[in-house]
């Protein structure tokens, strides 16, 4: 048996580098470590396969690999078996050669378990044949004595022994230290874009921008005598283009307010304000009831799926508010919504 392990005993410089998401870290190191004790499996085979006449895959089937957790930040990848049949390594010709007649020559078969050996005759007395046994195995096997039977099958080194070469392990070792250190650096950069992604009040923004264009896709109203579709933009109506600015109508704003950081454990809440704009010239005078549709319309939205994007979560209260002096022919009302923003949480994946 060989063991070949990966263990990580501080995880102090992955906290710093990690700030205030540090308690990810065991998740971090226990991911990093089962990618590379993967890798140590692959060139077990790749490595081995290189120096023997044997393929990485018989030299794989011999390899069990336990995982690390994040409370048990260590792995292995343990080799066991005993001698592997000399009939899976270089043997020539490999299958049985049958002769007639009494005066033939006994045929002369020749074998190599290390590549740079190449491969020798198996000319020993008794001379070793290939044969293939009831079961449908072949093998390379030689008579015990001058009789027939009994005969004794013949084996090549097992996988522990041939990876256990000096060459081999250095190269293993090698490369599962890179590959350590680079799914370290892998994961931090990953949670930590991920986690800005998922925590700040931009990406929200962002988010609730695409949840509202999507809502409003096809619904319109009248302006300027044409009915037409919702502008959706964030924070601020664009620069006006010309004179008056009435082609950014009818429009909804999607803007940050406030948020709160209650603590390094705690959720954010951030404020959304929703600004929604139209203009009509009906001398009736009653726009305001096509602000307070579109108003209910988003609100009825987030409230039959109050979780956005699997990371948003709308809180009450939900506040609506409508112009009091008359802007005729510009209606204007708006809706303050607050949005628990949760912290990320990992999640161990397998790796093949």
């Amino acid at each position: 048996m060989i063991v070949s392990e990966i263990k990580v005993s501080g995880i102090e410089d992955v906290e710093k580098r990690l700030g205030n998401m540090k308690k990810n870290a065991p998740t971090v190191v226990s991911r990093a470590i089962n990618r590379a004790i993967q890798n140590v499996k692959k060139n077990m085979g790749k490595e081995t396969s290189e120096r023997y006449f044997i393929t990485s895959g018989e030299v794989k089937k011999t390899v069990n690999v336990t995982k690390a957790t994040k409370s048990r930040l260590q792995a292995a990848a343990i080799s066991q078996g005993a001698g592997i049949a000399l009939s899976k390594f270089k043997v020539n010709p490999k299958t049985p050669v049958r002769y007639r007649g009494a005066s033939r020559s006994p045929k002369v078969y020749r074998a190599g378990v290390k590549k740079a050996g190449g491969v020798k005759p198996l000319d020993g007395n008794p001379k070793s044949f290939v044969a293939v046994m009831k079961s449908g195995h072949v093998g390379v096997f030689s008579r015990t004595s001058a009789k027939s039977l009994p005969i004794k099958q013949l084996y090549g080194p097992s996988v522990p022994q041939m990876v256990k070469n000096e060459d081999i392990m250095d190269k293993i070792n090698r490369d599962a230290n890179e590959t350590l250190q680079k799914r370290i650096d892998a994961e931090i950069n990953n949670l930590l874009r991920r986690g800005q992604d998922m925590q700040t009040d931009i990406f929200l923004q962002k988010t609730l921008v695409e949840v509202v264009k999507e809502e409003l896709k096809g619904y319109v109203t009248l302006n300027n005598g044409e009915m037409v579709e919702f502008n959706v933009y964030p924070q601020n109506l664009p620069a006006k283009q010309g004179k008056n600015d009435k082609d950014h109508f009818p429009y909804v704003l999607v803007c940050l307010d406030e948020e709160t950081i209650a603590g390094e454990d705690s959720n954010n809440i951030c404020s959304i304000y929703f600004l929604v704009g139209i203009q009509d010239q009906n001398p009736n005078r009653q726009g305001h009831f096509d602000v307070a549709n579109v108003l209910n319309k988003l609100q009825d939205r987030f409230l039959k799926d109050r979780l956005i994007d699997q990371r948003y979560r709308i809180q009450f209260p939900i506040t609506k508010k409508f112009q009091e002096e008359d802007t005729w022919p510009k209606f204007i009302g708006g809706m303050s919504t607050l949005w628990d923003v949760s912290k990320m949480e990992m999640r161990e994946t397998e790796y093949d």
